[in-house]
């Protein structure tokens, strides 16, 4: 039993595991709750998108339809982008940071990956794949 319990595998497992259910304890009971955590991420992922399309001189405003914070785009075909809580990113970053933080060995070592985990040609070559297309579709 005691071989079972040192095994890296299992304690990753399980330190994962605890962590995950602690996350998504305190996400949907604490944050989802309490705070407008993911409105505002919503909201700045759309001032960016739109701060950016103005770089460009494409001219959009911002609305916010139920859960979701749309950009649309004035002039052209094009009915906006919507951003909700699915899409934002912040479920996914705290899973990235449950792995990191549940891997064998010293944590204090470790806690650098969090915030640097993501270079730029991983991002690049994540923003170019066709699954990544489909949730940045701009809807019509």
């Amino acid at each position: 039993m005691k071989e079972f319990i040192e095994n890296k595998i299992v304690r990753f497992l399980f330190t994962g595991s605890i962590l995950y259910l602690s996350w998504l304890f305190l996400y949907y009971f604490v944050i989802k709750q309490f705070t407008n955590w993911d409105y505002y991420l919503n909201y700045n992922i759309c001032l960016l998108a739109k701060h950016l399309l103005s770089l460009f001189n494409f001219d959009s405003y911002i609305d916010i339809e139920s859960d979701h914070i749309v950009l649309f785009m004035n002039g052209g075909n094009y009915r906006g982008i919507w951003v909700g809580d699915e899409c934002n990113g912040f479920k996914l970053f705290s899973i990235f940071a449950i792995f990191i933080l549940a891997f064998p060995g010293i944590v204090k070592k470790k806690l650098w990956y969090i915030p640097f985990g993501l270079d730029r040609s991983k991002f690049k070559k994540w923003m170019t794949s066709s699954n990544t297309q489909a949730h940045l579709r701009v809807i019509k």
